[in-house]
């Protein structure tokens, strides 16, 4: 019960939360479908979304409508993982040399995607030899991988 989730702006309360995590491979785990249920309510600014059950499967649904209107689709997934550095190693209040308070260190972006309907054909191909360079380059550890599908 009680459960809360913020991020980038857009907040979610639910009494129950079910998250669904993809392998992409190896280490490599994603979030693919939240599914909160009771008392749900969603905001961002200026909205807000209220019901008894939400669900967030976003790649299932672009790839139904793909489907529906007969288009080709590709979705590609990075993770660089989570390295020893990535761990808040600050103490719990940091300060600047003014004396200041300084916000905890944070890890940045570590997983990034995108979804494309009618991709070039030569883009899925192209993705699989560049990604794992990529991830040999910018990996860091536990969680790091790839996937790349298509269809259509």
């Amino acid at each position: 019960g009680n459960v809360r989730v913020n991020q980038a702006g857009l907040s979610l309360t639910s009494q129950r939360l079910t998250v669904a995590y993809a392998n992409g491979g190896g280490t490599n785990v994603s979030i693919q479908r939240l599914d909160a249920t009771g008392g749900v309510t969603v905001k961002s600014a200026g909205e807000t979304a209220t019901g008894q059950i939400a669900i967030y499967d976003l790649p299932r649904r672009l790839k139904i409508l793909a489907q529906q209107n007969k288009k080709s689709w590709l979705h590609a997934t990075l993770n660089i993982g989570m390295g020893e550095d990535d761990k808040t190693t600050a103490p719990a209040v940091a300060v600047s040399p003014e004396g200041k308070p300084l916000p905890p260190k944070r890890p940045g972006l570590r997983e990034s995607g995108m979804f494309l309907i009618n991709p070039p054909h030569t883009l899925k191909a192209s993705l699989n030899e560049a990604l794992p360079q990529v991830l040999a380059y910018l990996g860091r550890g536990r969680g790091k991988g790839f996937a790349v599908e298509a269809a259509g």
